[in-house]
Formats: structure tokens, sequence, C-alpha cells
């Protein structure tokens, strides 16, 4: 990676005049691909911060708020996911990155999909966390209501309606962090600014209009995808549905957490995520249903007990 841009303040590109923002953590030690994370509908470069500083332990680290998200500019919802995997392939262009490995969140799923589509040569490896296809139409309903609660500025009935669609509510499901998770989302939520509301118009829009991902042409990578065990909203026969497609696709789900499973399995997610970039064994990550393998047979990979230790001899 070239370093001519690398300290830690958001940089500014543009693209058909929309302007959006990346941030560079280097670690010049690894000889892994630098890791691009792409976050969800109510996520930011900042709120990855946490995830980003784990992962940049092994690798380098590119933040990405494509247009529509964080301090990005307003995208109106006819720009689909071509346009996004294109602001995304301008910042890999633009630090002379020559292939990436891409981790993205529900929202911006489909933008690492048609990435990969589009630009195969330039993705090394892809997790994707809490995906789907397409949106099923108990989902549009649920989308449509709070899309209507968004638009009149009802904020309570808004902020119920995501909470009750991203969290598990079934009371006899075990949930790590449930209601901290619950209070923080609702914090968040009802706190948006006038600006944001816009952009989350736009941007629950696009998908909730967004074509199936065609699943007969999936990027030729190896790609892993995974959620929580108790995912009500992109669910786990979803997930597996889109790792069964990939020439090289692995699945698995995590235990005691649904749709936001990297705030609940923090740990388990990062390791999960770190043992796929870096080759090591994902059935010696905890917490995890069995792994299943597609269309490749079951890979030799170092086994290591923890991501614990290594974290500990890399610090030393």
């Amino acid at each position: 990676m070239d370093r001519h841009n690398m300290d830690k303040h958001n940089v500014e590109l543009s693209l058909d005049g929309f302007r959006y923002f990346y941030r560079v953590l280097p670690n010049p030690e690894s000889n892994l691909d630098p890791i691009v994370l792409l976050g969800g509908i109510f996520q930011s470069i900042d709120t990855w911060t946490k995830y980003a500083q784990y992962l940049n332990q092994f690798a380098p680290v590119i933040l990405v708020d494509p247009p529509g998200s964080g301090d990005s500019d307003l995208l109106p919802a006819h720009y689909g996911a071509d346009f996004l995997a294109a602001s995304l392939l301008k910042v890999l262009v633009t630090e002379r990155v020559p292939r990436a490995n891409v981790v993205a969140s529900s929202y911006s799923t489909p933008i690492a999909y048609r990435f990969g589509q589009l630009y195969p040569d330039k993705m090394s490896r892809m997790v994707l966390v809490g995906t789907m296809k397409e949106t099923p139409p108990d989902q549009v309903e649920n989308c449509k209501t709070a899309l209507t609660f968004l638009q009149t500025q009802q904020m309570k009935e808004f902020t119920k309606i995501v909470i009750n669609h991203l969290i598990c509510q079934n009371p006899q499901v075990s949930i790590n962090r449930r209601s901290l998770v619950a209070r923080i989302l609702r914090f968040t939520l009802l706190k948006l600014s006038i600006e944001c509301r816009n952009k989350y118009q736009q941007n629950i829009l696009r998908w909730m209009n967004h074509p199936p991902l065609d699943l007969t042409d999936t990027p030729d990578v190896s790609a892993l995808i995974f959620t929580g065990r108790h995912d009500s909203f992109t669910k786990p026969e979803y997930c597996r549905e889109m790792a069964q497609s990939f020439s090289d696709g692995v699945y698995t789900t995590v235990q005691n957490a649904d749709h936001l499973v990297h705030i609940q399995q923090f740990q388990t997610t990062m390791e999960l995520t770190m043992n796929f970039f870096m080759g090591l064994s994902l059935e010696s990550v905890a917490n995890c249903t069995p792994i299943e393998y597609f269309n490749q047979p079951m890979k030799s990979m170092k086994p290591v007990k923890s991501m614990k230790p290594m974290l500990s001899e890399l610090a030393a």
C-alpha cells in the first residue's frame, strides 16, 4: 500500500459530484492485503473504530463512508450498488491498493457483493455479516412502515419498529447484551439530525427497491458469510443461501446473537473475520454453530486455539 496518505484523518473524494470519505489505519509490518470496512445503515467510520483497531493489529485497515453514509453527501435512492461499488474502487485506486479484503455488514453487503462481481481482480477475500439476496415481502412492508414514520418525523415510532426489526424479541432466546444494545440503538435513533434522517430515507428506499442479487454469477472470490443464530432480519437461511451460491463459500452462525452480532459477540466476530483472512482454522473460534463449506472440499487450515495469544505475541 502506498504510504502517501496514512494519517488518521478522513480523506475526501468525490464521484459524480457526491462527496464521500474514507480513513486509513496503516500497518507497515503486515503482509496481508488491506482490510476495507463497510458498515450498516446506522453506522459510520467513527462507529467502527473499535473494530478497526482490532483488525489493524493484523493488517492495514481502510474505513469507508460511501455516498449516503456518515458525513458523506446524501445519495438519492436511484443510485444503486454499481455506483457505490465504483466509489469503493476509487478509494483503492487513490490509495494505490492492488487488492483488498472486504468486510461488509448488513446495508453495505450488496455494495461488497457487486464490487466483487464488477472488480474481482481488486478483491482478495470477502466477509459478509448479515446479508440476503433480496428483501422479502414481509420485510418490505416493515420498511415501508418505518419509512412512513421517518418521513413524518414520528421518531419514537420509527425507533420502536427499527429495534423490533433488528433485535430478537423472543424473551426465551438468550441474546448477549440485548438490553444494552437496544438502549444504545434507541438513544442513537432518537438523536438523529435532520440531515441523517434524510439520508436514511434514501438508503431505506435504495435497498427496499433493489433488484435481487444475481446468485448465478457470484464474485469469483472466497467468501465467509455469517450472522447471529437468532437474526430475524437477515435470517440464517438467507445467509446460508448466499454462501451456498459461491464457488468457495463458508457459512456459520454465532450463538446468543441476532442481526447485531458484531456488538453482541465482538470477539467471535473479529476472530471469525481474521481467521478467515489469515487462512486459519474457523473451527477453533468459540460460540459458532458448525462451519459449513460449499463447493470446495474442507480446507486444511492450521488450527489455533484463539486469536488472543496471537494478540499477546503482537503486543510483545
